[in-house]
Parts: structure tokens; C-alpha cells; sequence
């Protein structure tokens, strides 16, 4: 399963996303939810997160497809503006539904009591 990021039929990034992470900070002594982060393995397989695009894109029109889907969808990309990486991030969640999900604080998996 992968993401492509192309632009006039030339792709300019593949993203292949094992793992969505929720993020959590230590508040007045209890963890609360902070942010997500999307983990991305390249092409040459080194691991990078997804805001990566933001130093990879210039403001533009793009086509992201997703695979083995083979949908596409219209990217409109505005380097700093956090709304382009967050849709991208949607993107990947509605699209892998068997995507691995975690709660990390302080890059430890959280453990969940069952």
C-alpha cells in the first residue's frame, strides 16, 4: 500500500505508511492526546513522517493515488499551510483501514489495559 504524489504526470514522492501514531503529552500529571503523526517508509526504504512533503512539494496542483486502491484524488499543496499535511494524513487513515495505530508518549508504545 502506497501513496504517489505526482505532479503533470512526473511523481514526485511515494509514500508507503506502516503506521499512524496518536501522539500524547504529560498535562498536570495525566497523558492527553496532542497530535497524530503518520510514519512513512521511501523508496529506499528509509523511514520518514509524512510532513516530509512539505520540503519536497512547491505550491502547486498535484494527483495523489492511493494503491493497490488506484484512487485519485486532486491535491492542492501550499507549503506551511498544516490544512495540505493534515488532509494528506485523512487521506492515508480512510485508505489503509488495517493500518497499524498506536498511542505513543515520548516515542514508547503506550500499553492499553484490557
Amino acid at each position: 500500500m502506497s501513496i504517489v504524489i505526482s505532479q503533470n504526470g512526473e511523481t514526485k514522492i511515494t509514500l508507503k505508511p506502516p503506521q499512524f501514531r496518536r501522539v500524547h503529552d504529560l498535562e498536570d500529571g495525566k497523558l492527553k492526546y496532542s497530535h497524530s503523526e503518520v510514519v512513512c517508509e521511501l523508496e529506499n526504504n528509509a523511514m520518514v513522517h509524512v510532513e516530509l512533503i512539505e520540503a519536497i512539494l512547491s505550491n502547486g496542483d498535484y494527483t495523489v493515488k492511493t494503491m493497490p486502491s488506484d484512487l485519485t484524488f486532486p491535491f492542492q499543496f501550499t507549503r506551511g499551510e498544516t490544512e495540505c499535511v493534515q488532509w494528506i494524513k485523512r487521506l492515508i487513515f480512510m485508505n489503509f483501514p488495517n493500518l497499524l495505530v498506536s498511542d505513543v508518549y515520548l516515542n514508547e508504545n503506550l500499553s492499553v489495559a484490557p
